[in-house]
């Protein structure tokens, strides 16, 4: 009993990943959005400076209310300086709100490329993060790692 569980749940992740990859495979997504940021801003430990990582900590801290307005909060970022370098947002969903301010946040921040993307990456997986069902776990996070390999982690607890 114990072999056929795990085997249904890994062909649900299979068929997950396989519908992640068609989902996300439009080079002009806004995945593609934040992984060109993320190649211009992380591309190489060595042009790191502190003034260039506390510009990118300033930019979070002043996406958090827009953030905070969009529905979602940070609950914890992760800064890796290695090879490659990147740094990871767990965002969790604190409200829903209605397709008319989502496009009007959206509309307000279309000159800051990585929120925008990122809000957008947020707003556009909600109906399939909600429709993943993994036993008795829960959708709790998302992920989203800007660097030179960007990804989006759908995490369930």
């Amino acid at each position: 009993m114990k072999v056929i569980k795990i085997l249904i749940i890994t062909i649900i992740f299979v068929f997950l990943f396989i519908y992640l990859v068609i989902f996300f495979r439009n080079s002009n997504s806004f995945v593609a959005k934040i992984a060109d940021y993320g190649e211009k801003k992380l591309k190489n430990i060595k042009k790191y400076s502190k003034n260039e990582l506390q510009d990118i900590v300033n930019e979070i801290n002043n996406s958090l209310p827009i953030i905070q307005e969009a529905g979602y909060s940070v609950n914890q970022i992760d800064i890796d300086l290695g090879m490659p370098s990147r740094i990871v947002i767990y965002f969790e969903m604190q409200k829903k709100i209605s397709d008319d301010k989502k496009n009007s946040i959206l509309k307000k921040i279309e000159d800051r490329d990585i929120l925008h993307a990122t809000l957008q990456t947020l707003f556009e997986t909600e109906d399939f993060r909600n429709s993943i069902k993994v036993g008795d776990l829960k959708f709790q996070t998302i992920s989203i790692s800007i660097g030179t390999v960007t990804s989006i982690k759908f995490i369930f607890g």
